[in-house]
């Protein structure tokens, strides 16, 4: 474990939503340092993790097991962050779920191009846990606004195709 995993944060500590338990979120970054501080951050949080160092590890990973958040480093080698998001929104099993981009170079050329290739979130390298947690959990918690007010709606005869 690393020291970073060691320092637990705030949040962490004082507020655990529902969804840590049950959520399952893919890092995927190249720095096996920065993949293992995000993945650890989320762990000591409640969250469920896997970790894949590549875009080909990552859409394998996807494949076996439908993660219910990605959070991904933009540069990589072979094939970037840019081309992860592009392929999850191609397939329709995976097209819904939330992507979180990371990046030591925080340029708003990134970040634009981030949010028009159907990104959630964004966060700069090095980031503080408790900001990593928070976007995480704001993201999942949209998500699952979204999917209640979808249920909700066909549960009352709306959207039910009747």
């Amino acid at each position: 474990m690393t020291a970073f995993a060691r320092q637990e944060s705030t949040a962490a500590r004082t507020r655990r939503p529902r969804h840590r338990a049950s959520a399952l979120v893919l890092v995927v970054d190249d720095d096996a340092a920065h993949r293992d501080m995000a993945a650890d951050c989320l762990r000591l949080a409640g969250f469920n993790t896997r970790a894949a160092a590549s875009v080909e590890e990552a859409l394998t990973t996807i494949a076996e097991a439908l993660p219910d958040l990605i959070v991904s480093d933009i540069t990589m080698p072979e094939s970037d962050g840019f081309s992860l998001v592009d392929a999850v929104r191609r397939q329709p099993e995976s097209a819904a779920v939330p992507i979180v981009l990371m990046s030591a170079r925080d340029t708003s050329t990134q970040r634009l191009k981030g949010w028009r290739a159907g990104i959630d979130g964004f966060i700069a390298k090095p980031f503080e846990p408790d900001e990593l947690l928070a976007l995480v959990e704001n993201v999942l918690a949209r998500g699952q606004r979204r999917t209640g007010r979808r249920s909700r709606g066909r549960l009352a005869g709306r959207g039910s195709g009747r």
